[in-house]
């Protein structure tokens, strides 16, 4: 177990999570992304094209005490009331981890992030996982080449079942290169 005063003096150790994804609106259609602390994403680019109007993206992520602690360090949000319970804002983070890593990226042509409306809902222990589900709810054409794309989304807490942070976001997806 990492000791959160030590993390303080520049100790860290970033863990790993995996992601689950699932289109709803195919069925039996799944895609699978390994998420590593050293920024490697297993995933393939996904394109305005393709997606649809109520698909489901669905993610699984560890809330550990290194993520909070390492959190805590990144936001200069050293609470003692956080060596243990997660940052909203951490939820949040990793709640958006889950449709991006979908989306994935290349070098040239990432999904960017335009707003986020959030509402924390409870709170979230250290060592729990936290399950994820966004639904495409609209889209809006942008320009020739992007398209924004709402989402709406809630984390729930695995252990209990009860809502954590719930929102919307809204994402401008690139337009497949034709």
């Amino acid at each position: 177990m990492l000791d959160f005063n030590n993390l303080l003096k520049g100790s860290t150790n970033i863990g790993q999570s995996a992601v689950d994804t699932a289109d709803s609106g195919e069925a039996g259609e799944s895609r699978d992304h390994d998420i590593r602390g050293n920024g490697q994403i297993k995933s393939t680019q996904m394109f305005f094209e393709d997606l649809r109007q109520g698909m489901l993206i669905k993610g699984a992520v560890e809330v550990t005490r290194e993520k909070i602690s390492q959190f805590a360090i990144v936001t200069d949000d050293i609470n003692v009331a956080h060596q243990s319970i997660a940052h909203g804002m951490l939820l949040a983070s990793l709640a958006v981890g889950v449709v991006s890593n979908y989306l994935g990226s290349s070098r040239h042509n990432a999904p960017l992030y335009l707003n986020l409306e959030i509402d924390f809902q409870g709170m979230m222990r250290a060592n729990r996982t936290m399950f994820v589900e966004a639904t495409v709810t609209q889209f809006v054409e942008e320009s020739d080449k992007h398209w924004k794309v709402l989402f709406n989304f809630v984390g729930r807490n695995s252990q209990t079942g009860k809502t954590v942070i719930s929102g919307s976001s809204r994402v401008l997806v690139p337009k497949r290169d034709r």
